[in-house]
Parts: structure tokens; C-alpha cells; sequence
């Protein structure tokens, strides 16, 4: 009877085996490119026109970052970033119909 479960058990554990090999062969297959398929052509690069000795290349202005448009939106406001968060939640709390005591909760924790 033991023998017959011990078997069982190891039967189990080869089908287990068999599944994650088989899982691992199909998620190799979806992210490296199969050997079948040429692979893609590298473009070669455009070449690029080279500056007259005379002229200076202008240097492009580097957009504002997420960060800096965010720190000067908080300097404007006179709040620091977790004022503004209790603020959000407030107002998000507020729209849903909260508790009018939470509501004041937030508030007390603004000052």
C-alpha cells in the first residue's frame, strides 16, 4: 500500500517536472526569436552632416524634468509635498461622501 502511494507521489512529481520544462521551453520561445525567422536587417546609420568649422552647434534647451515642474508647482503653493497629499485626499474623500469628522481629521493634521 505504501509503495503504491510512493509511486503515486513520484508520478506527481515527473508530471510536475514535465509542466514547468514545458512552460519554461514556451515562454523561451516567446521572448528570444526563433532560428526559422531571418533576423531583421540593421539599418545602417543616417549619416549625420557635420558642423562648418565657423558656426557653433546652439545647445538645445533640456525640457523640465517631472521632478522640477512638480517642485515648482509646491514652491508656488506654499505647501510641502505632504501637505498637498492630505490635501488630494481630502478632496478625493470629500467627492466620495466621507465622514464629515475625517474630513476634519485631515484638516487638523494640515496645520
Amino acid at each position: 500500500m505504501a509503495s503504491n502511494r510512493e509511486q503515486d507521489m513520484m508520478q506527481l512529481q515527473q508530471d510536475a517536472v514535465r509542466r514547468v520544462m514545458e512552460m519554461q521551453r514556451q515562454a523561451r520561445a516567446r521572448v528570444q526569436p526563433s532560428p526559422k525567422e531571418p533576423p531583421p536587417n540593421p539599418t545602417p546609420p543616417d549619416p549625420k552632416p557635420e558642423p562648418k568649422p565657423e558656426s557653433k552647434p546652439e545647445p538645445k534647451p533640456k525640457p523640465p524634468s517631472k521632478s522640477g515642474l512638480l517642485d515648482g508647482i509646491l514652491s508656488s503653493t506654499g505647501l510641502d509635498k505632504e501637505q498637498l497629499l492630505l490635501l488630494g485626499l481630502g478632496y478625493l474623500l470629500y467627492k466620495d461622501g466621507a465622514d464629515h469628522k475625517l474630513l476634519l481629521a485631515l484638516l487638523y493634521l494640515l496645520l
